[in-house]
């Protein structure tokens, strides 16, 4: 190669070296442009909300007004305005409602970069609000108590969760207030990392120590049993054996004391055991509160433990229990299981529309699977059903063993309702037609009704 030609090559080659250097000069330049704008926009809509009647910060349903939705809407961008507002205003009574719906936009946001902040403030006088605005943005919507929920581990717009989990443990474990570190448990629970495993087998193993806990706190007494049964549900929605004498002491412990209730029907509903049925049979008359039309919710995790889902009165329920009391959980499965079959051969229609309004509601576990895959995934009819059954069901946990079903049906779109194809979508099996974006997500959750 001549000399002139390496000169142009090299010449060429500085070129594009220097139009590179530009772009990313523009780029960042351009990136630290939009930083400080939405910085500004975040200062601009803080004196905003100074200035507004704090009563009407959020409805009834929860929804909160329109300038705190853009300060969820600028998320990580606005998080140092927004902790720097909270430091400025926590002091000042007049300002509580304010700083409330902030801690409420941090939490609904979950910046990482948040989290030695936040730490700061769990060791200080803050800690009670931060447990009663900040900590509620954690805890999932649906579910009883501890339900089978899959809380945010699987939340696409999660970033750092390795970090939060270790800021979720060592929250728990310099909190001596047992209601406290059950709902910080409440919170790792949504986790299947294995940081998140090991804290619940280490809290398994764990000996009783008194010195945990303040003994001044009115609900210790049995702390050790809400402990135990969070922790046995979490590990069970995990393929752990369970700890049957664990269980029964902890229930035995616990159903004398109504403020137990909501753990005692939440935790049953994730264990599916069926040392809960007399407990269970005992409160099928206690509805729940702030509900309307009444909720029984004692009525439906029965059906989920027991998977008899034809019966309804008081008197039916405990003849069943006297009745069957011997047996165990597999063979209550499997009975069921037996019945529903005859009753696809004789009459197709009549279990399409039972399964459709009562078992796809209730069988929601992953031990159904079979069952799905054998008996109703060959018939196209059930297709929608089976969808349903699948978002019932579903956990990050379990997604591996669902996404072959759910591979299945998508392979015939024709054969599934809209509702369904909607329910797959937002389970992450199938792509919806218009994806979703973090600011369409701020909209979605300020609809509640």
């Amino acid at each position: 190669m001549s000399m002139y030609r390496k000169f142009l090559n090299a010449r060429q080659l500085l070129r594009g070296w220097f139009r590179l250097s530009i772009t990313v000069v523009v780029l960042i330049v351009a990136g630290i442009a939009e930083a400080a704008s939405m910085n500004a926009e975040a200062l601009s809509l803080m004196k905003v909300l100074e200035q507004q009647n704090p009563d009407y910060l959020s409805d009834m349903h929860g929804n909160v007004d329109k300038d705190l939705q853009r300060l969820m809407a600028l998320r990580f961008q606005a998080t140092t305005v927004v902790q720097a507002a909270i430091d400025r205003m926590q002091a000042n009574p007049k300002r509580a409602k304010l700083v409330a719906a902030l801690y409420r936009v941090l939490g609904f946001v979950k910046d990482p970069e948040s989290v030695r902040w936040l730490g700061t403030k769990l060791h200080g006088s803050e800690r009670q609000i931060i447990h009663d605005t900040y900590m509620l943005q954690w805890h999932e919507v649906f579910g009883i108590g501890f339900g089978n929920d899959e809380g945010f581990g699987g939340w696409q717009w999660l970033s750092g969760r390795e970090q939060w989990i270790t800021f979720f443990i060592e929250a728990y474990a310099s909190e001596p207030n047992s209601s406290r570190r059950l709902e910080l448990m409440n919170v790792l629970k949504g986790f299947d990392d294995p940081l998140a495993m090991q804290f619940f087998l280490t809290r398994r193993k764990a000996v009783s120590n008194p010195k945990e806990v303040d003994p001044k706190e009115v609900d210790d007494k049995h702390v050790d049993a809400r402990e135990a049964l969070l922790v046995e549900a979490y590990l069970y929605q995990h393929d752990v054996p369970v700890d049957e004498k664990r269980i029964l002491s902890a229930i035995n412990a616990l159903i004398d004391d109504a403020r137990n209730r909501a753990l005692l029907i939440g935790t049953a509903d994730a264990l599916r055991h069926q040392a809960f049925v007399p407990y269970l049979i005992s409160t099928l008359d206690s509805a729940e509160a702030g509900v309307f039309p009444a909720y029984f919710p004692s009525r439906s995790v029965l059906k989920k433990i027991t998977f008899e889902l034809d019966i309804e009165t008081n008197v039916d329920w405990s003849s069943w229990y006297l009745q069957h009391q011997r047996e165990s959980r597999k063979q209550w499965l499997q009975t069921a299981f037996y019945s529903f079959k005859k009753r696809l051969v004789r009459d197709p229609a009549g279990a399409h529309q039972w399964f459709a309004q009562k078992a796809s509601y209730h069988w929601n576990e992953i031990a159904v699977l079979p069952l799905i895959r054998a008996e109703l995934l060959p018939r196209a009819e059930f297709h929608s059903e089976i969808a349903g059954w699948i978002n019932m069901t579903y956990s990050e946990f379990y997604r591996a063993r669902l996404k072959p079903v759910a591979d299945e049906l998508l392979l015939h779109p024709e054969q599934l309702e809209d509702w369904a194809k909607r329910l797959l979508q937002g389970r992450g099996f199938d792509q919806p037609n218009q994806p979703i974006t973090w600011e369409m997500y701020v909209r979605m959750s300020n609809r509640r009704i």
